[in-house]
């Protein structure tokens, strides 16, 4: 179409020309006589001409020029105006209304095929431009045409592909799949259908489409396919990593036995994953609630899950819990709790985030070590027998000689010829307490060497160290060594196991006999009990004998490592341990001038030592 400025000036051109043949015209009818039927046909050729090239304005124009021609000069009386004979008024009459009808007629349809120009023009730069590919292919399935962008997606030029068949751009392992979605579209006329396939670069890569493809009537009643591709590479990728991604987390919450779920408490829906199905055993068919959950909770553990998410009041800031589940079976699980409110969008629709771990197996390790590492302390215990052989055999020789003694008093009290029975009782309630001795003597060997579950209790710290001394006594004065000890009194009882405690204690001080053993001149070993600032028992045994090793001196308290020629090594390991379990400390220092200290705290307070 004319651009605006350049349309007065388009139709004085159209007016001069079209004025000029009319002129010409008129000159010729006149000059053979033609009449006003013949030059008004002429002359409407040429308005008609006019219109299909100019514009309605100049199309009038000359109209308006031809009736006064047709007036002035063919119509009587010529050269002058009005025209008298009817039938060239009719003509004239006739011809402008002829003119005007196909002036608007030829202009409406020359707007209109403007129009529909226009609209091609529109329509082929959204078909060449679109970021979508466009593809239209015969009934038997051959490329028709291609849009400029499908041609640059697919890495080709527009020949490369018009009269392949449309197969050809589609993955080998998606031919099937596409094939029958296109015949489907076959027999379903005018339906549009879509699907997601893969299509071949030029250069063997390969792109995700999704296609909306529908087979219309065209020409000799012959149907066409037209199909739209939108590339969906990147979102498939996306697809794929997310996939991916959820599947290495459900395998490594599988591994690790750790489930995750969402709870939004205001309305009481939950979401699991697949790893919660598998630790509280239900079948992933089931919708996730809370009365499942409370179902396998143990009886014990139940109510103090009711509290914690016991509705919009209840604590669901970050926190950590531990419950047992009762299986239907009766089997008993342990799990471990993490819950919280996750982001700020979470925190405002009161929704709980957390994840449950199946500790099952762990607490059963810890409790098979718990076990095994009482079974070793047994052992280690049952390791000092032969050595207290001869220290136990002295304690008891002597209660047993005395009431030997005694009793021979007492039969020469009662044997006199007067008997005298006032030492005659004597004797006898020194015979009485002498086996109470020797029996307390064996009683207390015993309890050390007997296998049993630990039992805290009150204990009296300094009792147990005066009677493990009281034990090892014995084997001190055999090597010559000097036992002190400097207890301090009233002691609040500390909660403990006694006969654990007094193990630790003998452990210590069999150590600090065994370096005093091979040490020339004196032989001293002191035992101390003192209370802290903090409010502890401190227990020390300090002897100056040959010290601790001169790297690293924690290594002393490492599992199977020992400076002695038989030793196991496990004493001082299992005496930490059981320090550690009374919620204690163990360590050892050097001693000044020579020697070594070991050293270990109990809380005075009954209530933070029950387990």
């Amino acid at each position: 179409m004319a651009a605006p400025a350049a349309r007065p000036r388009r139709t004085g051109i159209e007016v001069f020309l079209g004025g000029i043949a009319l002129a010409l015209l008129a000159v010729v009818c006149f000059e053979i006589g033609a009449g006003v039927a013949p030059t008004a046909f002429v002359y409407l050729a040429v308005i008609l001409l006019v219109s299909l090239r100019g514009n309605f304005l100049s199309s009038a124009i000359l109209s308006i020029i031809a009736v006064l021609c047709l007036a002035l000069f063919v119509a009587a009386p010529l050269f002058d105006f009005p025209t008298y004979l009817p039938e060239d008024v009719v003509v004239i009459s006739v011809f402008i209304l002829t003119a005007v009808i196909v002036t608007r007629l030829v202009e409406n349809l020359r707007r209109q095929t403007d129009d529909l120009r226009e609209s091609e023009e529109h329509w082929k730069e959204v078909f060449e431009q679109n970021p979508n590919m466009y593809f239209m292919a015969d009934a038997a399935g051959k490329i028709l045409s291609v849009n400029s962008f499908g041609a640059l997606q697919l890495g080709c030029g527009f020949d490369d592909l018009v009269g392949r068949p449309v197969l050809d751009v589609i993955y080998e392992a998606d031919r099937e799949f596409v094939q029958s979605n296109l015949s489907i579209c076959l027999e379903n006329l005018g339906q549009t259908r879509s699907w997601e396939a893969r299509k071949v670069r030029k250069d063997g890569t390969l792109l995700w489409v999704r296609e909306n493809a529908k087979a219309v009537r065209w020409a000799k009643d012959n149907p066409i396919f037209l199909l739209s591709c939108e590339d969906i590479t990147e979102r498939r990728r996306a697809e794929e990593k997310l996939q991916q991604s959820e599947a290495f987390l459900s395998e490594a919450q599988r591994l690790s036995h750790t489930g995750s779920f969402a709870w939004k408490v205001s309305n009481g829906e939950i979401s699991w994953s697949d790893e919660m199905f598998r630790i509280f055993e239900y079948d992933p068919s089931v919708k996730p609630s809370l009365d499942l959950v409370l179902q396998r909770m143990h009886p014990d553990d139940r109510a103090r899950l009711q509290h914690l998410v016991g509705g919009p009041g209840a604590d669901i800031t970050v926190g950590e819990e531990e419950y047992r589940l009762l299986m239907p079976d009766g089997r008993i699980k342990h799990i471990r709790t993490l819950r919280g409110t996750g982001a700020a969008e979470y925190a405002r629709t009161f929704t709980l985030l957390g994840s449950v771990m199946d500790v099952t197996q762990r607490k059963d390790a810890e409790e098979a070590l718990r076990q095994a590492q009482a079974d070793l302390a047994r052992v280690s215990r049952v390791t000092t027998m032969g050595e207290l052989t001869a220290n136990l055999a002295h304690e008891v020789n002597q209660p047993i000689t005395a009431a030997v003694t005694n009793a021979n008093a007492c039969l020469r009290w009662l044997a006199a010829d007067a008997p005298n029975l006032e030492e005659a009782r004597a004797a006898a309630r020194r015979i009485v307490d002498d086996g109470t001795r020797a029996a307390e003597i064996v009683s207390r060997t015993r309890q050390v060497f007997e296998k049993g579950v630990s039992q805290r209790q009150p204990v009296d710290i300094d009792e147990v160290i005066g009677e493990t001394i009281t034990l090892l006594n014995g084997e001190a004065a055999r090597h010559a060594i000097s036992v002190r000890q400097r207890l301090a009194a009233g002691f609040p009882e500390v909660m403990g196991d006694r006969i654990q405690l007094q193990q630790v204690v003998m452990n210590l001080i069999m150590n600090s006999i065994d370096a005093l053993k091979e040490v020339e001149g004196a032989r001293e070993l002191l035992v101390k009990s003192e209370r802290t600032d903090e409010d502890e028992v401190l227990v020390s045994v300090s002897d100056s004998g040959v010290g601790l090793p001169s790297q690293r001196p924690e290594q002393l308290f490492d599992t199977f490592f020992t400076t002695k020629p038989h030793g196991t090594g496990m004493g001082l390991s299992i005496s930490r341990s059981i320090i550690e379990a009374h919620g204690g400390r163990l360590w050892a220092e050097p001693n000044k001038p020579r020697g070594a200290v070991f050293q270990f705290t109990l809380s005075a307070e009954a209530e933070a030592l029950l387990a």
